[in-house]
């Protein structure tokens, strides 16, 4: 059922495959002609000025991609291996990848006031600051958090937020009280400075920096490991 299911949502780009890549094809040519238009070697080199990246460049994020690969890939391999022992299956497929648990995926508990009721008592707890901020975005209806038909789900963190875990779970409370002003402080002087200059001032590693990476998600790794996900 999964996959007739996956392969009837994805036959649309299967069946358009020739307009796809006449669409893909025709936006290069247009974009690479703009970037020489102007100037510059090729779109790249453009896309990083429409994009304000004026700190790091393409070798730059490559070599984050580097780490990607070196680093995270083989996480995400384990978490997917620990997936399929827990659906029972000899392989996974893609088709099984958004199933969690042979007894179905977990869903929020409570009424929609309620998480927001225990979400509004976590930032409080976190700092006046962050509980501040919740307040603000709930009064001012600033956030659109019920489920709705055709709503994408999911969320992602990255580096910079994986150090600021590793700092807040170091263990002593001098650490977690450095962390979290280090954290509002970034917060408030978003939009001030370059990418770098702002992960300098929050006294954060840059991700293209090497072993950045790898540093960071280490504790992560070990957390991971602790949880007995077949229990679950």
């Amino acid at each position: 059922m999964r996959k007739k299911a996956s392969e009837t949502k994805w036959s649309f780009f299967k069946n358009n495959a020739e307009q796809f890549d006449r669409i893909y094809d025709d936006l290069v040519k247009v974009r690479d002609t703009m970037a020489k238009k102007l100037g510059y070697k090729n779109y790249i080199e453009l896309a990083y000025t429409n994009l304000k990246r004026t700190d790091y460049n393409a070798e730059d994020v490559a070599a984050y991609r580097k780490q990607i690969l070196e680093t995270i890939v083989p996480v995400a391999q384990k978490l997917r291996e620990k997936q399929q022992k827990r659906l029972g299956l000899d392989k996974l497929y893609y088709y099984d990848e958004a199933i969690n648990f042979a007894t179905g995926n977990a869903t929020p508990k409570g009424t929609l006031q309620e998480i927001l009721d225990n979400t509004l008592k976590m930032y409080e707890e976190l700092s006046p600051e962050t509980g501040e901020f919740f307040q603000l975005m709930y009064a001012s209806e600033l956030m659109d958090l019920e489920n709705k038909k055709g709503k994408a789900v999911g969320g992602y963190s990255q580096v910079c937020a994986f150090q600021f875990w590793k700092k807040v779970n170091a263990g002593s409370k001098k650490e977690h009280t450095a962390a979290m002003k280090d954290y509002i402080k970034l917060c408030k002087a978003g939009g001030s400075q370059s990418f770098l200059d702002l992960l300098e001032f929050a006294n954060l590693e840059s991700p293209f920096k090497k072993d950045t990476v790898k540093n960071a998600i280490k504790p992560i790794i070990a957390y991971l490991d602790s949880v007995d996900d077949a229990a679950l």
